[in-house]
């Protein structure tokens, strides 16, 4: 357990908000801790905003998770070649409006913080249009 180690709390490894909501199983097991854990922290991906929304709820309103993470800087091509990932700095409107629907459904609450790269390269940077 990682207050054993000293920490204050810990972040769970990336769920995907689109397989919490269809129930995989994995994904649920992702978005679950040990009673005697603190703060619960959950790092979600989505690219759909109602996706996101329901996700959210979920984790906030039936699992008791204390604050969100949403991880939007997975280099990983299979991700950023369908928009995802690092690559949705590229998307600013969409950006916003996933930030948005995760920061309303959390509540006043619960924080909701984003990871992002500076981009998808050296010669794409990405950063300054979504900060």
């Amino acid at each position: 357990m990682y207050t054993q180690a000293g920490a204050s709390m810990a972040v769970s490894e990336m769920v995907i908000a689109a397989t919490l909501q269809a129930g995989n199983a994995a994904s649920r097991h992702l978005a679950s801790w040990h009673p005697q854990e603190g703060i619960r922290s959950v790092q979600l991906y989505g690219v759909r905003p109602q996706t996101l929304d329901w996700a959210v709820k979920h984790l906030v309103q039936e699992c008791g998770v204390h604050h969100i993470d949403l991880n939007f800087g997975c280099p990983v091509r299979k991700v950023t070649a369908k928009g995802g990932g690092s690559a949705l700095p590229l998307r600013p409107r969409l950006f916003r409006r996933l930030v948005a629907a995760a920061a309303a459904a959390a509540g006043p609450e619960v924080p909701v913080t984003v990871k992002l790269r500076m981009g998808l390269g050296p010669e794409l940077m990405t950063f300054l249009q979504v900060s």
